[in-house]
């Protein structure tokens, strides 16, 4: 995207909005360098652009969104895709978010665009083998450049915590204290509410796959209250079918029953059948150890 252009979309909110030249520029920018900026013409330096952007009163998402055209950057769009996937089962959405990706061009590939594609390379192994280790194969390079980094940012705690339950217990521990540090920094930060919902399901799952599900109660009964608190129904939801399997494992047949009987109902209700079927192979596959 060329900077320069920007002059010229803040030239024209500025006039939609019928505000003057110098109440946006006045004490940020000289007057001549103001009207190349707005002739497309020179390009100031970030920290000029931010403070007229906050005087005209837009956020810098919003100006993106209008400078290309009222469209989502091809990153933002595909961010987007992710995280509407909601669970590993929905097949279809990864591969569709897969062909999405591939139809950006090379020169707009970023990094996190490229962790993507193995994330979700991964996710078909893992729901198709069942395999932890073909799946942690895939995304291993990934940790192996994050384990680097002092910070992780939005993305990146986005892609770990997706991922980190496929690794072994000395990294799933390091990687779960990384993540709930750089995860508290972004408490306020609009997209990032459902993040830590995110990461406590996926060490529930962890735990539960390595034959610990009774230590993943407190985490679960966290992610249950963050589901609430947020209104979020699909996380909600699967912390419900994670709470299902904790009751199993405490002997209490009869509430996993009927908590079991409300998912099912739901499911059907938001047509749900991938989720649907994926949670009545777990239904059945605790229930036949346990003889409920």
């Amino acid at each position: 995207m060329d900077a320069k252009k920007y002059g010229l979309t803040i030239y024209r909110i500025r006039k939609d909005l019928k505000l003057t030249r110098n109440f946006c520029y006045e004490d940020i920018m000289a007057k001549s360098n103001a009207q190349l900026f707005e002739k497309g013409e020179s390009c100031p330096r970030f920290d000029k652009i931010i403070p007229v952007l906050n005087r005209i009163g837009i956020s810098f998402d919003e100006f993106l969104y209008v400078h290309n055209g009222y469209q989502e950057t091809p990153d933002e769009k595909i961010l987007r895709g992710f995280v509407n996937l909601k669970d590993t089962t929905n097949t279809e959405g990864i591969k569709q978010l897969q062909a999405e990706i591939k139809a950006v061009p090379l020169t707009n590939t970023s990094t996190f665009i490229s962790y993507l594609q193995l994330v979700l390379e991964a996710f078909l192994v893992f729901e198709k083998e069942q395999s932890f280790i073909r799946a942690k194969e895939i995304v291993a390079p990934i940790w192996e450049q994050l384990q680097r980094q002092e910070n992780w940012y939005y993305k990146d705690i986005l892609i770990m915590a997706n991922i980190y339950y496929l690794f072994d217990e000395k990294a799933v521990d390091t990687i779960i204290s990384t993540m709930l540090i750089q995860v508290e920094k972004y408490k306020n930060y609009k997209a990032s509410v459902n993040l830590d919902t995110v990461i406590l399901l996926n060490y529930c799952f962890y735990l539960t796959e390595r034959g610990r599900v009774l230590e993943s109660e407190p985490y679960l009964d966290k992610a249950l209250a963050n589901a609430r608190k947020n209104k979020h129904s699909d996380y909600l939801l699967q912390a419900k079918m994670r709470k299902v399997v904790l009751l199993i494992a405490q002997d209490k047949a009869q509430e996993a029953t009927r908590l079991t009987n409300e998912i099912m109902v739901t499911l059907d209700c938001l047509e749900r059948p991938h989720l649907k079927k994926d949670f009545q192979e777990t239904w059945l596959e605790i229930t036949k150890k346990k003889r409920v």
